[in-house]
């Protein structure tokens, strides 16, 4: 069976605020992911909005993680600047060091980063479509590329909303149902 990419757009309602979310799936029937999310949602006092609804909030991003590696031959000053200098001539947007609790976060997203050491981790964003061509690049110039993928980040001009703690509760508990269905890969919203 061929794997189809879907989009779910969501307004959960929650006791004191709304919540934008994006959940993304990969799934091998349409109509089963669909009726499950749709039911979920539903349950949790969301609704479903058509497809896309969310692109005033959300835009789509390409996401590196470049790892540095402890036999790395250049210092770790020139290690950040020639990273940087390949990526940006390749097109990428910009280039971060992660702090270690990002790296946490993204360990819990299926990372691979491993900051044991004197490893350092780097973040590399591109623009949605020059994901793959930023990848090769730094792949070709012997950088440890550890994960790539694309990702929906809240735009400058959109801030997150601010939510109690009943809310977090609540929208917490969404998200672990969510977490549940073998077909949603991520979901994507602005609570902060």
């Amino acid at each position: 069976d061929d794997l189809v990419n879907l989009r779910f757009d969501a307004m959960m309602r929650l006791e004191t605020a709304q919540v934008a979310c994006i959940i993304t799936a990969l799934s091998d029937n349409r109509n089963r992911t669909t009726q499950h999310v749709r039911h979920l949602v539903s349950k949790a006092g969301g609704e479903l909005l058509p497809t896309d609804n969310l692109n005033y909030l959300f835009e789509q991003v390409g996401v590196i993680l470049v790892e540095q590696q402890d036999d790395a031959a250049a210092p770790d000053q020139d290690f950040e600047e020639l990273l940087m200098e390949c990526a940006l001539e390749a097109g990428a947007i910009n280039v971060e060091e992660l702090s270690d609790e990002e790296e946490q976060g993204d360990n819990e997203s299926g990372a691979t980063a491993d900051n044991g050491g004197s490893n350092r981790a780097f973040v590399v964003t591109t623009e949605e479509r020059d994901l793959w061509q930023v990848v090769q690049a730094l792949q070709e110039a012997g950088y440890g590329v550890s994960q790539f993928e694309h990702r929906y980040v809240l735009q400058d001009e959109h801030g997150g909303v601010r939510l109690a703690t009943k809310d977090w509760e609540e929208l917490d508990d969404f998200l672990e149902k969510l977490e549940d269905n073998e077909d949603v890969n991520n979901v994507y919203h602005n609570a902060t």
